[in-house]
């Protein structure tokens, strides 16, 4: 009889781990959005410095709209080579070494596809925009990255 009398007890660790599972998918969220932030901010720095260096004014007449044009597919291809790469995984954030070396080879991966598409397609686009957007956009990845650690 005493058996049948105990009752079921659920243990608090498997709470605990739902709450925490929970916690990191909105952390990892919260990271995408300034993700987002970050990018959109090297992309705007990267369109104002391009004008203001002699070494890139060399841009083809028209490139301010292509530069316009071109800016959503930039961010867009930028977080999708995050995500595939595993920059939101749950196995490398937060842990050490491998997240900086994730942001940092997709980011090179989308400076590459890009440059490569431009090639390809004969794309007037300011090689000067690409350079500073991603010179600017990856040390500014790494440091919001850093900054979520602390």
């Amino acid at each position: 009889m005493a058996v049948a009398d105990e009752t079921r007890v659920e243990r608090p660790g498997s709470f605990d781990r739902e709450r925490t599972h929970g916690d990191i998918r909105l952390v990892l969220a919260i990271t995408a959005v300034l993700d987002v932030m970050v990018i959109v901010v090297a992309v705007i720095l990267a369109w104002d410095l391009r004008i203001a260096f002699d070494v890139f004014s060399m841009s083809p007449l028209g490139a301010d709209p292509l530069i316009a044009q071109s800016t959503p597919w930039v961010i867009g291809l930028w977080i999708a080579t995050l995500v595939v790469q595993g920059g939101y995984s749950v196995r490398h954030f937060g842990a050490g070494p491998d997240e900086y070396r994730t942001i940092t080879f997709a980011s090179l991966t989308t400076a590459g596809i890009l440059a490569m598409t431009c090639y390809l397609l004969q794309l007037p686009l300011s090689r000067g925009f690409l350079v500073l957007t991603f010179v600017l956009g990856v040390p500014l990845l790494l440091l919001e990255r850093f900054t979520l650690r602390k």
